[in-house]
């Protein structure tokens, strides 16, 4: 098998054969969660607005929508494979320290792959991206969400971004030869590494995280008291909820009443 020399020939083709690729996988889990369904098995309880109508969601092992039209590789890859991603979620991420968590799930899916050694090379590599993605996420997206097409512009960026690694992944998985897959990396200068780590090591020097204070709205309270001494009544009112110590009140009632 020869490897394109081009990059932009890589993506043509890459993009043509991705939809046609994943098909089998479309079909495969749907035909297995219609036989599921038709089992009367894959019950997950009912639906959350009170009724008593039955959800069937563990059928359920791929988000079509959520694969091709997701917004960061993390969003991505939890819709493939749902149940294989639930079970490393509950037997390998939520046992591990959450400072390897994220490398640990993708070692054991390299593992779960087999023991070619272009699986671990892009499992790592993928670890590596949903950690940056991460940090895009609490670092840069808060200074885009305050404006609506400034929140569009991103999830824009995002989504390719996405997309181009997960091609850029995905067709070195292919080949299943490290020398191939680094031959293919190597005609795009390793950018599906050298930007990851780049972005992950510069930006929170470069644009630290805004604080919850700065992302939060001001919220304008009008509030007025009046005294009636006469009668000895208190009247409050105000646009916004707010919670007094009624002891405390009747107290300071009583000394101005004095």
């Amino acid at each position: 098998m020869s490897v394109p020399c081009c990059p932009s020939s890589v993506c043509n083709e890459s993009h043509k054969a991705r939809l046609p690729y994943l098909q089998k996988f479309y079909f495969a889990w749907a035909i297995s969660s219609a036989a599921t369904l038709a089992a009367g098995s894959g019950f997950s309880g009912f639906k959350k607005n009170g009724s008593l109508e039955p959800e069937y969601n563990n059928a359920l092992n791929i988000h079509f929508f959520g694969i091709e039209f997701g917004t960061n590789t993390k969003l991505v890859l939890d819709a493939w494979n749902l149940g294989t991603t639930r079970w490393l979620r509950e037997c390998v991420y939520d046992r591990t320290p959450k400072r390897f968590a994220v490398v640990a799930v993708f070692f054991a899916s390299a593992f779960w792959h087999g023991f070619y050694a272009v699986y671990y090379l892009c499992f790592i590599t993928a670890a590596l991206i949903t950690m940056t993605g991460r940090l895009c996420r609490s670092h840069l997206r808060p200074y885009f969400i305050r404006n609506y097409w400034h929140h569009r512009l991103y999830d824009i960026i995002t989504h390719c971004s996405a997309m181009f690694c997960l091609n850029y992944l995905g067709t070195a998985f292919l080949l299943l030869d490290w020398q191939m897959a680094l031959k293919l990396w190597g005609n795009f200068y390793f950018l599906g590494q050298l930007g990851p780590l780049l972005v992950f090591f510069l930006l929170p020097h470069v644009l630290p995280k805004p604080t919850p204070e700065a992302t939060k709205k001001e919220e304008v309270v009008d509030f007025s008291l009046e005294l009636d001494l006469t009668q000895k009544t208190l009247n409050a009112s105000s646009s916004t909820q707010c919670l007094t110590d009624d002891k405390t009140l009747q107290n300071q009632i009583r000394e101005t009443a004095i």
